[in-house]
């Protein structure tokens, strides 16, 4: 999508080495998601950098909606965003406060403050492929209704969180070591870096394999090893769809390089407690038989050849696909694609199904409280992470450790703009769309009421009907369904005398029907209170604005006493009834629950963001995906 201005802000006015201007109010014409803000500093003295912090408020309780904290250029705009997304929504007005320092006392100074909606292109590319997909299974006479899952290589990174265990093998040319095996850095980043090769179609990811040896016989939890080696290595794998009893996504290794000698580092070098207790002659030997351990850990050779592709497919990555709700996904491929984010190169991989609904009828579903993704979830008070001390580590000005250059050199530096990097995009064909709301075509519901006028004349009026589903289509502004009524009943009166017997009555057959009405869905993502979380992507039926009914009635003429003097409360009833209940029933009953699960995965996130409509072509629901493991 192109980039759209949210707000211009100017702050002006005279530092004294550290500059607080008063704040800024503004408010929303229409619900936004803000993503990031182009910063420009223009200061009176020549100056190289400022620190700058900006905070977002809303109401006059300020409650808290953004922050953004960043080391900005002078006079070079500088796009800048935060872990987080946040919605803004009309109706309120948001405060704006802004400290800034590194100007000279006195000095006149401007600060010019965009604030930018998501500026991203994956719901363009996850359209595309959805297009493209079908396009080539026409030209096959093959039958696919595509579906796909496209998660961006920041999100990735954010999986990687240190493992909670740690494998450990007997080491030694005798029965006294240890060595506990770990993938991780000790220093700037605290994480093993990963991006995508969209070109090898790989992951890639670097990071530090750790050797901690330990005496066989120490059980204590938090014992000291008695030699430490750390080796800079580069891992390359590639996804692959797991069949077991579900479909799981796992990185398989391929390969991997070492970046540097192995650091030895050896604490007790002692035979009776340390690392020649293993049966090594000397130290020198057990130096060149750690280089051979890491070599068996790079070429997956040898007893320890398992520690890179076991620490990959223990990972936990996302797993919606496995939850899919009356429907069957049958895996078809991977796609890699650059996405622009913010003007910056970031990589996706895309999952891609064909999709087949079971026909069976839609599952009942007990509605607990839940609460939507609104402004506040999106601003969730999360505790630092390690890409936000990547953000603390550039503001202070120190650049990422040289040691990684080779690994980084011509990459994109997504923790800028980590919350639009990390949108993940859920999309759907028109086609798989239709194929999914098929069960959902046909229901029906049946009502009766009755009433007395001066307490003579009684009334009564029964009626049911069936409402089909005949056509879904994508718009411009959302998935609109055209569903039609048809139904029967019978209305009823009688003069009653004071004994409660009918002394005079009539009944007549009714006909109701409603045609072309429209509806709207609107997809989402809500979640449950409950620990473990339950998250569900639905299409959410709006059916409120359903037009009145068209009632034929069987008599000639007008209606018979006494019927005539309540056939307008009969008609009321059934306009009014019609379209109360339809409005409700539908709302219930046409909501397509796509996805259902619980999120104890690996403490993986999903929030929603913004929904993107292609006129006759697809849809795609956008949401932050990340990890809360660095909790």
């Amino acid at each position: 999508m192109p980039e759209s201005i949210i707000k211009i802000l100017r702050f002006e006015g005279k530092a004294d080495g550290w500059f607080d201007p008063p704040r800024e109010i503004f408010d929303v014409p229409r619900e936004q998601v803000f993503s990031a803000a182009r910063i420009t500093v223009v200061g009176e003295f020549q100056s190289t950098v400022h620190e700058v912090s900006i905070f977002i408020t809303a109401g006059p309780d300020n409650i808290f909606v953004n922050s953004i904290n960043t080391v900005v250029t002078d006079k070079k705009p500088s796009v800048k965003g935060d872990t987080t997304l946040s919605h803004l929504v009309p109706g309120v007005l948001y405060n704006v406060n802004i400290t800034a320092k590194g100007f000279a006392t006195g000095e006149r100074t401007l600060i010019t403050v965009e604030l930018l909606e998501l500026d991203s292109t994956v719901a363009n590319v996850t359209r595309d492929i959805l297009l493209e997909t079908e396009s080539q299974a026409r030209q096959n006479n093959a039958t696919v209704n595509a579906l796909t899952f496209g998660i961006s290589e920041a999100s990735f990174a954010h999986f990687m969180v240190p493992p909670k265990s740690f494998p450990e093998v007997e080491i030694g040319r005798v029965p006294f070591l240890k060595v506990r095996l770990s993938m991780e850095t000790l220093n700037y980043p605290w994480y093993p870096i990963l991006y995508i090769d969209v070109s090898a179609e790989e992951l890639v990811m670097a990071g530090y394999l750790q050797l901690a040896f330990y005496r066989s016989t120490d059980q204590a939890p938090f014992s000291q090893p008695v030699a430490v080696v750390l080796a800079q290595v580069l891992v390359r794998c590639r996804p692959a769809m797991v069949t077991t009893t579900e479909d799981s996504l796992e990185l398989q290794f391929r390969h991997a390089d070492l970046l540097n000698p192995p650091s030895i580092l050896i604490h007790d070098p002692s035979a009776e407690t340390g690392v020649l207790g293993g049966g090594y002659p000397s130290i020198a030997d057990f130096e060149a038989q750690v280089n051979g351990y890491v070599t068996q850990m790079i070429t997956k050779d040898g007893p320890l050849g398992f520690a890179l592709p076991a620490y990959l497919e223990s990972r936990a990555l996302p797993d919606y696909w496995d939850h899919v709700l009356n429907m069957r996904l049958e895996f078809l491929k991977f796609k890699y694609e650059t996405v622009q984010v913010h003007g910056r190169p970031v990589s996706y991989l895309f999952i891609i199904f064909s999709m087949n609904s079971l026909g069976l009828p839609p599952a009942c579903h007990c509605d607990e409280p839940s609460v939507m993704d609104t402004a506040s979830e999106m601003g969730d008070n999360l505790a630092p992470t390690v890409f936000e001390a990547l953000q603390h580590q550039a503001k202070q000005g120190r650049p990422l450790s040289k040691i990684w250059s080779k690994v980084t050199s011509g990459r994109t530096d997504y923790t800028a703009i980590l919350g639009a990097a990390q949108v993940a995009a859920f999309g759907m064909s028109q086609k798989t769309f239709r194929e999914a709301a098929k069960p959902y075509a046909f229901f029906g519901h049946d009502q009766s009421s009755s009433t007395s006028k001066n307490g003579a004349v009684y009334a009564s009026v029964r009626f049911w009907y069936s409402v089909s589903l005949k056509k879904a289509e994508i718009t411009d502004q959302g998935i609109r369904a055209v569903i039609d009524i048809a139904g029967e009943g019978s209305a009823k009166a009688a003069v009653r005398d004071k004994c409660g017997h009918d002394v005079l009555r009539a009944s007549e057959r009714l006909r109701i029907t409603l045609r072309n009405n429209s509806i709207k869905w609107r997809p989402s993502i809500e979640f449950t209170s409950k620990n473990p979380r339950e998250i569900t992507i639905a299409a959410i039926a709006d059916a409120h604005d359903v037009g009145k009914p068209e009632v034929e009635l069987d008599f000639v003429g007008g209606p018979p006493p006494p019927l005539d003097q309540t056939i307008d409360w009969v008609l009321t009833q059934i306009a009014e009834g019609t379209k109360g209940s339809l409005g409700k029933m539908a709302s219930d009953q046409l909501t397509i629950r796509l996805v259902r699960s619980l999120e104890d995965n690996g403490a993986i996130r999903l929030q929603f963001v913004e929904n993107d409509f292609f006129k006759d072509e697809a849809l795609v629901l956008l949401g932050r995906l990340w990890s809360r493991g660095w909790e």
